[in-house]
């Protein structure tokens, strides 16, 4: 039996043993399933299954799987489009919330992001599997990747329903906890490319090889309690954080700053938005401003807010109505958020579609 909880810290055994056998079960009926349809294609694994490192949660003293089940779908080469976008409709049909991506397999090339990083730890086992993939040189993971994923913990944070108008948006939970915990994590994760630039486990958070550069911005503590929070999900006494400060702090690095300097990304931040950008790294820029303000003195928020204005103002390839209302907001409406994170929403799904499209070569399902 697989263990897919090998990189796992605080899993036990015994509940390590229970969750493997109801996936084993599952995937044994996804598999029966599929190979009845007739189609060319491979399944696999990707997320924290692929890296061995899932999250549970406690129910009625029964342990279930917590993290999403992340899977890519590879199709052969020889299917046009249109069989390409069938496969992806059967498979979402039938695995209904898990995130399924489809890509030819000549496409393989052309995928980047941290979640072809995931696929790669899987193309040597799949879940089902049409034909032989012998070698398939998906591209590197950069430092780029870890700073989108964390640019999509900020803004899974920042549009949760409970945190602005209540509104449903692109989120991963119901509990904002969660993504504190995953935006606490995955900023941190960010400061260890430098020293790891393969597969960065949240184990490797802990490891003494690396630990000094996250020590700086959590006690190793702290972060040990939050790993343990993600692992065996609990949203109870989660250990209150300055986030903005934090991510102030953790996102340093990837623009070569240094913590001690960390007062330096503001001025960055003006900077950057004096330029005209593209609609991917505007929303990003504009991410980093919403959060590094929060809990911000009034008139700091201010300054934020008048960047955010600026990149707006320039950003290079959208040109939404609900920009220009922005614009009109006066300076104090940023003090809260709500009507920036209200009129950003539209902009927000642009932005998933166009990394998506990046990140999947091109071809979106």
């Amino acid at each position: 039996m697989k263990n897919y909880f090998e990189n796992s810290l605080f899993i036990s055994q015994r509940i390590a043993k229970q969750v493997n056998l109801r996936l084993e079960h599952n995937f044994l009926a996804i598999k029966e399933e599929v190979s009845s349809w007739g189609n060319s294609f491979n399944l696999y694994l990707t997320g924290s299954l692929s890296r061995k490192e899932p999250s549970i949660r406690v129910i009625n003293d029964e342990a279930v799987l917590n993290s999403d089940i992340d899977l890519v779908a590879v199709v052969s080469s020889s299917c046009d489009a249109e069989e390409v976008n069938y496969i992806h409709k059967k498979l979402v049909k039938l695995l209904g919330e898990s995130a399924v991506i489809t890509t030819r397999a000549d496409k393989l090339p052309l995928l980047q992001s941290c979640f072809a990083r995931d696929l790669e730890l899987s193309l040597s086992n799949p879940l089902y599997e049409c034909f032989l993939i012998k070698e398939a040189p998906l591209q590197t993971v950069q430092f780029e990747h870890y700073y989108e994923t964390t640019i999509h913990q900020i803004s899974c944070y920042l549009f949760h329903p409970s945190f602005n108008m209540g509104e449903k948006g692109v989120y991963i939970r119901s509990e904002h906890t969660y993504h504190t915990i995953k935006l606490v994590l995955e900023s941190l994760k960010l400061n260890l490319f430098p020293y790891k630039k393969t597969v960065i486990l949240y184990k490797d958070l802990l490891d003494k090889t690396f630990s000094d550069s996250v020590q700086e911005i959590l006690p190793l503590d702290t972060i040990k309690q939050f790993i343990l929070k993600r692992e065996i999900f609990n949203p109870k006494d989660l250990q209150e954080i300055n986030i903005g400060n934090l991510i102030e702090r953790a996102i340093c690095p990837y623009f070569g700053i240094p913590f001690s300097e960390s007062c330096r990304l503001v001025e960055l931040l003006e900077y950057q938005s004096t330029l005209g950008h593209g609609l991917i790294v505007t929303f990003q820029f504009i991410m980093l401003a919403l959060i590094i303000s929060i809990n911000k003195p009034h008139h700091e928020q201010c300054l934020y807010w008048r960047i955010i204005l600026q990149l707006i103002a320039n950003q290079t390839e959208s040109n939404f109505s609900s920009f220009r209302e922005i614009i009109l907001l006066k300076e104090d409406a940023f003090s809260h958020n709500k009507s920036c994170l209200k009129l950003l929403s539209s902009y927000r799904q642009d932005y998933y579609n166009a990394l998506y499209s990046k990140n999947i070569g091109g071809e979106i399902n």
